[in-house]
């Protein structure tokens, strides 16, 4: 190959890798929003939700929505949702703070506490 296919091949080379992490960056931001945004349609169908957290998954190229309910008597209940699929993926009910929860799951994994929850949901909830 003489010089100047080389410089060539070399420059050609060298845009392709600059261009590629902008074009992954750019569609990253698409999914970021479509997550942003199908989290806020999800849960404005019911105004009584407070939604606690949304975040698009880059690895697992998902997004999902931490769900949380209360009431009055202390009653909390907890709903991780993948929002891209409508599938929940965990669900934390309880009666009153300090006690053991009356269900809580996370994907196949039991847990006994709220902290055991959160612990659970954080490989969804972060990259």
């Amino acid at each position: 190959m003489n010089k100047g296919k080389k410089i060539l091949f070399l420059f050609v080379t060298v845009c392709s890798l600059l261009v590629t992490p902008l074009a992954d960056a750019q569609s990253t931001l698409a999914l970021q929003e479509r997550c942003a945004e199908s989290a806020t349609k999800l849960v404005s169908e019911n105004p009584s939700k407070l939604v606690s957290e949304f975040h698009y998954n880059g690895k697992l190229n998902q997004c999902f929505v931490v769900i949380k309910y209360k009431d009055i008597r202390k009653k909390i209940m907890l709903n991780l949702t993948n929002v891209f699929e409508n599938k929940q993926v965990g669900l934390y009910i309880s009666e009153d703070f300090e006690k053991k929860p009356v269900i809580c799951i996370v994907g196949n994994n039991e847990c006994n506490s709220l902290s055991e929850f959160e612990t659970l949901i954080k490989p969804y909830m972060e990259e």
